[in-house]
């Protein structure tokens, strides 16, 4: 998201906070829901608001950006996570006044309350250089994917099994084939569809010569693929 700053009037900010809703709206409910970006907000510790908001931030006082966000989080379930974690001031804050003095905490990310607990930390880093006002900031979530998604997008060169291809007789085999199927490429204009499709005579040529490990673990039922993922995102 990226909210209008403080200095807006009203009705654009109203009108922002309906379309961003609009979208919450459409989401599945039993969907993971990030709302994540630049929302102008100055987040205060208020006890009656710390099932939302918790206590880890950088300001006293509130603007009207937040009371916004503060709206949006109540009545769509959502908890804000850039406040819930205790760090130092300095991976608090992500822009930095035109004074050089004051550091203000109003880029968030907000989750399903019921979720929460996916997401491990939030913290600033100062140290990337993203050609933005902004700092960076970085998100760290931990997520456990669910059979169908695996089955639909596991990446099987992680299921084939490749100590083969250390015999030179299975190597040489491999080399061959897929030599065989590039050579009757079709060359496209455009960059991307001759990689398409030599990633597919690459996965054909090892499902021709490379078995599955189809008895070994990364079959079984009781495989699990847990998604550990640290998304660091540019904030403008």
């Amino acid at each position: 998201m990226y909210a209008p700053t403080e200095d807006k009037a009203d009705t654009e900010k109203e009108k922002f906070y309906d379309d961003l809703k609009t979208v919450i709206d459409r989401t599945p409910k039993s969907d993971t829901l990030l709302v994540l970006g630049y929302a102008n907000a100055k987040v205060v510790n208020e006890d009656v608001y710390n099932e939302v908001s918790w206590k880890h931030t950088l300001h006293e006082l509130s603007n009207r950006n937040w009371e916004m966000l503060l709206e949006l989080a109540l009545g769509n379930k959502l908890t804000v996570m850039s406040t819930q974690f205790q760090h130092k001031k300095i991976h608090k804050g992500i822009w930095l006044a035109p004074d050089q003095m004051t550091l203000n905490q109003i880029d968030h990310v907000l989750i399903n309350s019921k979720k929460k607990e996916l997401i491990k930390d939030v913290r600033t880093m100062t140290g990337p250089n993203i050609d933005s006002d902004h700092y960076l900031l970085k998100i760290m979530v931990n997520q456990k994917l669910p059979k169908i998604y695996l089955n639909k997008n596991r990446d099987h060169t992680g299921m084939w099994d490749k100590s083969k291809l250390k015999h030179p007789i299975n190597l040489q085999e491999y080399r061959s084939v897929l030599y065989t199927k590039l050579l009757k490429q079709t060359q496209h204009q455009e960059m991307e569809q001759d990689w398409e499709q030599i990633k597919m005579e690459i996965t054909e040529a090892a499902n021709e010569v490379v078995c599955f490990l189809l008895g070994d673990s990364l079959a079984s039922e009781n495989y699990i693929l847990t998604f550990q993922n640290t998304l660091s995102v540019p904030s403008s």
